[in-house]
């Protein structure tokens, strides 16, 4: 009996001498994909994209993260009849053992399941407004990444955090105390 050595070349793979094979199935693998041209202008970019890929990397390692995207921004690939979502809320997580399950600079993708069919998922950052562990509950939300629709039913403080000159607005002033009064 002899040992496939094609094993020995893939690092997510380890091929033992008694001809047993193991597969890391958490390992990351980039899958093949079509080059995507660069956005036109720096708006586009999502200057916000490093930070949405630190906090999911962060939340990922604890266990299933809830990204949620507006499904109607460019470049964001998900089965058409999900397209038009302004909330679409998809789950992530390395214990789904698939093989093509890919965070980087741009996204987050992989093949997720939709009523017992796989379809490969691209949500590129500047489409994500929030992230949720089910680990610990955890909620991140970007504002300025929110739908427009969605925007407009927050307070105005949450939806301008900072005052211009870069100082935190003041507080919101606190309802009055209530008091106790003795009635005769």
């Amino acid at each position: 009996m002899g040992v496939d050595d094609d094993n020995s070349k893939d690092p997510a793979t380890e091929t033992t001498q008694n001809n047993v094979v193991r597969v890391d199935f958490a390992a990351r693998k980039k899958p093949k994909q079509p080059e995507l041209t660069q956005p036109s202008s720096s708006s586009e970019l999502g200057a916000d994209r490093p930070e949405k890929l630190r906090v999911f990397s962060r939340l990922i390692e604890r266990g299933m993260v809830m990204v949620t995207t507006d499904a109607r921004r460019d470049n964001v690939r998900v089965p058409p009849r999900l397209s038009g979502e302004l909330q679409l809320n998809l789950n992530f997580s390395h214990k789904f053992g698939l093989a093509d399950f890919f965070y980087d600079d741009d996204g987050v993708r992989c093949s997720l399941s939709f009523n017992g069919q796989p379809f490969f998922c691209d949500i590129p950052w500047p489409a994500v407004w929030g992230l949720t562990s089910h680990a610990d509950g955890e909620r991140v939300l970007w504002p300025d990444s929110l739908p427009e629709e969605l925007r407009t039913l927050l307070p105005a403080q949450a939806r301008h955090p900072k005052d211009d000159d870069g100082d935190d607005p003041p507080p919101p002033p606190s309802p009055p105390r209530p008091t106790l009064r003795r009635i005769k």
